[in-house]
């Protein structure tokens, strides 16, 4: 079971800051401003639920792993992963290994400059045969950092990624076998990788948004037909 927790970030400076340790306040220091805000934002909401949801009493201790992506040091606490695109901040806590990756679906003036530099040829003809190009991109785009942000590596896995969007299939050496949910809310195109699982309403993540009035509050989400992920082998 995964949770997905949602923040508008205009709510950020009321979250509990209380909750995160020195050591978080520390290293988000030498940040810049904006990356500071977003940063803080996603413990903060982290320790938040991990209060609601495990009652811990603080954002328990953290290790990063061999290619920087943070996990917890207690083996028993789920999985999490972070994402922060415009006026939002996404959240995934859950089981087995999750990737989030949200992005604001911005305008672009070099649009297929950039499409012909990130999208495979199988990719562009799919982009093209869309009604709406700059949605068809921002959906191919979280779908890869989904996978990316599970596995760790960030662009450095590109390579190892192919996309099949006419079957709605990823092939990857990067993640473990699982699905890719997709939806669009805020003005934002949203994908969450879920490790080792089957469409059923048992796997769809419960949705949720914190208020700073009322804590966190159940939500919807108008998920789109799952991709499915393939793991493949080097």
């Amino acid at each position: 079971m995964s949770d997905l927790i949602c923040l508008s970030m205009l709510d950020a400076a009321l979250l509990p800051a209380n909750l995160v340790p020195e050591s978080i306040h520390l290293t988000a220091a030498d940040f810049s401003p904006s990356r500071r805000t977003s940063y803080m934002a996603g413990r903060a909401l982290l320790a938040a639920w991990c209060q609601r949801r495990y009652d811990c009493p603080a954002l328990p201790d953290m290790v990063t792993g061999p290619h920087g992506r943070p996990a917890f040091r207690d083996p028993g606490l789920p999985d999490f992963s972070i994402s922060h695109s415009g006026d939002w901040l996404w959240l995934a806590v859950g089981e087995p290994t999750l990737g989030l990756d949200v992005e604001q679906q911005r305008p672009r003036r070099n649009l297929q400059k950039l499409m012909a530099h990130v999208l495979s040829p199988r990719e562009l003809a799919w982009v093209a045969a869309q009604d709406d190009e700059l949605r068809a991109f921002y959906r191919l785009w979280t779908l890869r950092e989904a996978v990316l942000k599970a596995s760790g590596r960030g662009l450095a896995g590109l390579s190892r990624l192919q996309l099949l969007p006419d079957s709605q299939r990823v092939e990857t050496e990067e993640v473990p076998a699982g699905l890719l949910r997709i939806a669009e809310t805020g003005g934002c195109s949203l994908a969450l990788y879920q490790s080792s699982l089957t469409p059923s309403a048992d796997s769809t993540p419960a949705t949720w948004r914190w208020s700073p009035d009322l804590g966190f509050i159940p939500t919807e989400l108008a998920w789109q037909t799952p991709w499915r992920v393939m793991a493949t082998v080097a």
